[in-house]
């Protein structure tokens, strides 16, 4: 997934790097200086990118594939979130229904574009 952001426009991802960085610096597998080493080489493509919060506001759904560990969904939301706030990436809230998340997101590009902000 990285090497796609990197590599190509124009892409929609329900996961994106800031996850990527959350899950892993949350994990028991990585070491500080690996994360350090992540944080580094996707620093750039971060900037690249629009960025969307989405707060946990449903029940976790056991899908087979998440944790069904609710305290690391939590902790994983927040390390995330704190990360935008703490690097200065510039993101938009999505709240509410799926489709009102997804109509949202929609309007935010469609104005960006409009702008040529993105």
């Amino acid at each position: 997934m990285a090497h796609s952001i990197i590599t190509h426009d124009d892409l929609i991802y329900d996961r994106g790097i800031v996850d990527c960085l959350g899950y892993s610096a949350l994990s028991e597998n990585i070491t500080e200086e690996e994360l350090k080493i992540y944080e580094e080489h996707f620093g750039d493509a971060l900037k690249g990118c629009i960025h969307f919060y989405v707060p946990i506001e449903f029940d976790l759904v056991d899908d087979g594939v998440r944790s069904k560990n609710e305290e690391y969904r939590r902790k994983t939301d927040k390390w995330m979130k704190d990360y935008l706030d703490n690097n200065d990436i510039e993101y938009y809230v999505l709240k509410g229904t799926v489709e009102e998340r997804y109509d949202k997101m929609k309007e935010i590009i469609n104005k960006l574009e409009a702008e040529e902000l993105f």
